[in-house]
This record gives structure tokens, sequence and C-alpha cells, in this order.
């Protein structure tokens, strides 16, 4: 599991722990985790015999969250994992994904499309005018709360058979949405 700090500057400065790119302050701070590592285009760590996506670092396009590294279940996607990102036009995240940091996708501004298999989706997307089509893969049986709110420039959603609870506000201010499909 891991578990975020904000800490004061000085604190983090002394080398106590892993620093991690900041999302809200210049001083997050990362325990839990193993040492960072990369394979390809992702930043990740080990946790017991799990990953965590901890950033992105390659150069955009159509970008395929993998399932598994180094034999490891790829089952989160850390906080701000691709905060800000300028150049990542598409993501598919595989169904090994069960959980997800604050604020992964924030502020994605050229995010057009996005495929999800992970059982449940909470705010990843939430606000990203740029998002149009989403495709929700058969194992994903939740649709939390304001999943999709502010998505004003998304065009259609897939929801497949699997999706039993749809949270409040999901789709709220899907404003261009002109297939809404409520079964596959």
């Amino acid at each position: 599991m891991i578990v975020v700090h904000y800490r004061p500057r000085s604190w983090c400065e002394e080398g106590r722990s892993i620093i991690v790119r900041s999302i809200l302050c210049p001083s997050v701070v990362l325990s839990g985790a193993g040492s960072a590592a990369q394979s390809g285009d992702f930043t990740y760590a080990v946790n017991q015999s799990t990953i965590t996506i901890t950033q992105y670092t390659g150069d955009g396009g159509s970008v395929a969250i993998p399932a598994t590294v180094d034999g490891m279940a790829v089952t989160m996607i850390g906080s701000g994992a691709f905060f800000s990102n300028t150049v990542v036009t598409s993501v598919a995240l595989p169904k090994s994904v069960t959980s997800f940091g604050e604020r992964v996708f924030a502020a994605c501004d050229v995010l057009a499309s996005a495929t999800v298999d992970a059982a449940t989706v909470g705010t990843e997307f939430s606000g990203l005018n740029a998002l149009k089509n989403v495709t929700l893969g058969t194992n994903v049986i939740s649709v939390g709360r304001s999943a999709f709110s502010g998505c004003s420039g998304v065009r259609s959603i897939n929801l497949p058979d699997t999706v039993t609870s749809v949270g409040a506000e999901a789709f709220k201010g899907c404003s261009g949405t002109t297939n809404l499909s409520d079964r596959s």
C-alpha cells in the first residue's frame, strides 16, 4: 500500500524518504513502497508483489498501461502519474488495475480517448474537456460518483451489461454526449 505524506520541505531535503513529483506542493513523500524503477515508458514502484505506475515518461500518443511489469500485476495508477500531461491522446487501462491515486489524469488537456477495463471507475477522468470517446470493458462493474463529470467534450460512452452501479452525477456536464449506450 502506498501512503502519501505531506511534509515540510526541510524534512524532504534531509533525504529520509523517496521524493516523488509533486502534485499539490513541492514536498510529497512516498512511503511504503520500494525504490522507483523504470520499465519502458513508465516509472513504477513495487508494493509487496504488485506494481504501482507512478509516472508516465514516454513520448505520448496512444498509451497502453501494461497488465504486468517484471511478472507482477499492475494494480494501481499512482497519484498524478499523468498529471498535466500534454502528449498522451489516448489511454487504455487493463483489468489488473484495481485502484487509482488522486488526480491521475488531471489537467491532461489533450487526452481524447479512454478505454477502461478496471472494475471500478472513480473520478480519474472528471473535468477532462478534450475527452471525446470512452469505452468501458466487460470487467467494469461500477462507475463512481462524478466519474466523468465535467467532460463536456465526451461524445460516446459505452456501458456494458456488467455495470451494476452508476454513481450520482457520473455524467454531469457531459453536454456533448450523443451516444450513451446503456447496455452493449
